[in-house]
């Protein structure tokens, strides 16, 4: 079975980027659809500049949503096959299409397999995990209720529409409430109306080791970001990426510990 970075060599890399469709789906950066001659479609979500600080280069958003996507496939959360596109100097994000639907955020509650993601939603900060408008825009569920987490654009360093969380990331997952607080969260009535998945989340993601975690994120990183990055002489974007991964890792490993803290805290409620 082909893997998404063979299908990328023989069907992306021989595309025209400039002859990709636009996509209607609203991002921070510009997103582009295309279908190949089996009527399969592929995403290609490239940087935009015009919502970022002149500080931030938008190239490290798209690293981190990159990183986010890997985090959750590492848990067993289902996401789309993802992978890095580069053409001459734009770096961008390729991923397949997920089967299912959009569905109104009011009609949310109804999927508790969303749930189940829970304790990894809280972990990297996805505060926009199901979107923010009456669509649960963030959110492919198909006709056996199962859901994919597209868009991870507002998980770890990040928010969603390309502003840093600064100090908001902390080393403590303030999410547990955060994220189940309608003020802050649309999906929290989801969340709170299946508290037994909730427990149950935080005991598959606590199954994994902190340090088995913190090994695959660095392997995943070193093989399939900084290797692709420097083969290409992105050499300018590494260093860059190189800090902020640091920091990253660095927030994880103390979040990590928070959320056994926290599980303990659930399981005496």
């Amino acid at each position: 079975m082909k893997t998404f970075k063979q299908f990328l060599v023989e069907v992306l890399y021989k595309a025209d980027f400039k002859e990709l469709i636009p996509s209607d789906y609203s991002s921070s950066h510009e997103i582009k659809k295309y279908i190949d001659h089996n009527n399969v479609s592929y995403y290609v979500k490239t940087p935009s500049t015009y919502l970022y600080e002149n500080y931030i280069d938008p190239n490290i958003h798209l690293l981190v949503e990159y990183l986010s996507y890997k985090i959750y496939s590492l848990f067993g959360i289902p996401v789309p096959d993802v992978d890095l596109y580069i053409d001459d100097d734009t770096i961008s994000l390729a991923s397949t299409e997920s089967k299912g639907k959009h569905i109104l955020m009011a009609d949310l509650p109804k999927f508790k397999d969303f749930v189940k993601g829970f304790a990894v939603d809280i972990f990297i900060a996805n505060w926009d995990v199901a979107g923010s408008g009456k669509i649960a825009g963030n959110l492919i569920i198909d006709n056996k209720g199962a859901v994919t987490r597209i868009d991870p654009g507002g998980a770890l360093s990040f928010r969603a529409r390309g502003a840093r969380k600064g100090n908001a990331f902390s080393d403590s997952v303030l999410e547990i409430d955060t994220m189940r607080n309608n003020k802050y969260s649309p999906p929290a009535e989801t969340y709170n109306s299946h508290y037994d998945e909730i427990k149950l989340s935080f005991k598959t993601f606590l199954s994994h080791p902190w340090n088995t975690i913190k090994a695959n994120i660095i392997k995943f990183n070193n093989e399939n970001i900084i290797d692709v990055l420097t083969s290409e002489n992105k050499f300018d974007i590494v260093a860059e990426w190189e800090t902020e991964f640091k920091y990253i890792m660095n927030k994880l490993h103390h979040r990590y510990y928070d959320m056994i803290v926290l599980s303990n805290k659930l399981h005496e409620e």
